[in-house]
């Protein structure tokens, strides 16, 4: 549980708080700032799981876009912060019970 919590605290901070209020785009007070700041730290939070291969990269870019907007949308990190922490939760909690329960894993 803690480990949900501090992944989804952390990582949502890093990449879609501070970068989204602090990015260049903002700073210089261009047009399309928060969509300059989505897609940059998108692929910065997406970048960051690379060593999960193509899959895992695709697959965060996806929830990076998708968690990016909704703190934009809500000018509110909490439920970007929520959802992921969730999410970790419930796969922590079922992930022992799924490899316990495949013997090609024991």
């Amino acid at each position: 549980m803690a480990l949900a919590c501090t992944a989804g605290v952390s990582k949502n901070f890093v990449y879609r708080g501070s970068y989204s209020q602090y990015s260049p785009a903002h700073l210089w007070k261009l047009p399309f700032a928060a969509f300059f700041a989505l897609v940059v730290s998108s692929a910065w939070f997406a970048m960051a799981h690379l060593y999960q291969g193509r899959r895992g990269v695709y697959n965060y870019i996806h929830s990076g876009i998708l968690f990016s907007t909704v703190r934009i949308l809500d000018r509110d990190i909490v439920p970007a912060i929520v959802w992921p922490y969730r999410v970790d939760l419930v796969a922590g909690l079922y992930a022992p019970r799924a490899l316990r329960t495949r013997p090609d894993l024991r």
